[in-house]
């Protein structure tokens, strides 16, 4: 199965290595859920990307009504680099009955130097992030927004310059 699972999710270059531990209570139209899911060892089109570890609780689960129903809180997730330290960290709680997203994640820094497989092509310097998901579970918006003033990427040091 672990084989297939980029197939089932639609992305065959993907390939990972998944941990989890999750407690399943209850019936299919009233369950708790609840544990941890590690994604280790990514790797898209021979790229390395971040793993990411969270611990999650999604409790009044109903199957039929999966994303529109009870509530799911993400108590931490992390995106973990390829030396096990964290590069990135948050959490959130949603009541997806009564849901409309509105989470924000503004001004968040990420050293490109921190991943070893983006260290050894030659990229660094700092990324500015910032996020915003707004909506309900079935019909949102998602923004993303990347900027970086002076980075080297393969070897090439670009840097920002600003004409008024």
């Amino acid at each position: 199965m672990k084989k297939n699972v980029p197939y089932l999710i639609d992305v065959p270059d993907l390939k990972f290595g998944a941990i989890s531990k999750l407690k399943l209570k209850g019936d299919l139209n009233k369950f708790n859920l609840a544990g941890f899911i590690d994604l280790n060892n990514v790797n898209y089109k021979g790229y390395n990307i971040p793993g990411v570890k969270t611990i999650i609780e999604y409790a009044d689960g109903n199957i039929d009504k999966l994303l529109n129903y009870g509530t799911l809180d993400i108590k931490d997730f992390r995106f973990i680099g390829d030396n096990q330290e964290t590069l990135f960290q948050t959490n959130t709680k949603v009541d997806l009955a009564n849901t409309h997203f509105n989470y924000k994640l503004e001004n968040q820094k990420f050293a490109l130097d921190s991943v070893e497989d983006l260290k050894n092509k030659g990229y660094s310097g700092d990324i500015n992030l910032n996020f915003s998901l707004t909506g309900k579970p079935n019909n949102f918006n998602a923004i993303l927004g990347i900027g970086a003033d002076d980075v080297t990427l393969s070897g090439f040091h670009v840097k920002r310059s600003c004409h008024r």
